[in-house]
């Protein structure tokens, strides 16, 4: 899976889902999980 455009991102983080490097895949955002995470990208860093 190609990581998505920004515009992409901003209609993702709008509904509460983000790319993830980890899974190569689109998830929810899990604050305990993902942010630890290295691969985060959302929220931006």
């Amino acid at each position: 899976m190609e990581p998505p455009t920004e515009e992409r991102k901003q209609k993702l983080k709008e509904v509460g889902l983000h790319y993830c490097k980890h899974y190569d895949n689109i998830v929810r955002y899990n604050k305990p999980a993902c942010g630890k995470c290295s691969h985060a990208t959302y929220p931006s860093r």
